[in-house]
């Protein structure tokens, strides 16, 4: 899955290959984001209220194995089997803040 907030207040999601919009946020003003995800799709709610639902994750996976929080525009596609990174991703860009809070993770067989 692929979420995205940008520098215009607008938040976009992927699902399957195309982005959708869910929303907008203001800085500096906390959100609330619960993500569910299951069988290779997920659904967001956003301050409580379902904002996109059973969307196809933006790569196929069985799971979720890691959560990774990057900033800029995104830079093309993860080749999981390159051992180097995509020419360009590692650049800084202009200074980003962003302040995560209670992450909970859970899940897997038998829960």
């Amino acid at each position: 899955m692929r979420i995205s907030l940008d520098d215009k207040g607008l938040i976009q999601a992927v699902d399957g290959k195309e982005a959708r919009k869910i929303g907008s946020y203001e800085a500096n003003k906390w959100m609330k984001f619960s993500i569910r995800a299951q069988d290779g799709h997920y659904t967001i709610l956003m301050d409580g209220k379902a904002v996109l639902e059973k969307a196809a994750f933006a790569e196929s996976s069985p799971d979720i194995y890691a959560i990774s929080l990057r900033t800029g525009e995104f830079r093309g596609q993860i080749e999981r089997a390159s051992p180097k990174d995509l020419p360009g991703t590692e650049e800084p860009l202009e200074r980003v803040a962003f302040q995560l809070d209670d992450l909970k993770a859970s899940g897997g067989e038998g829960l």
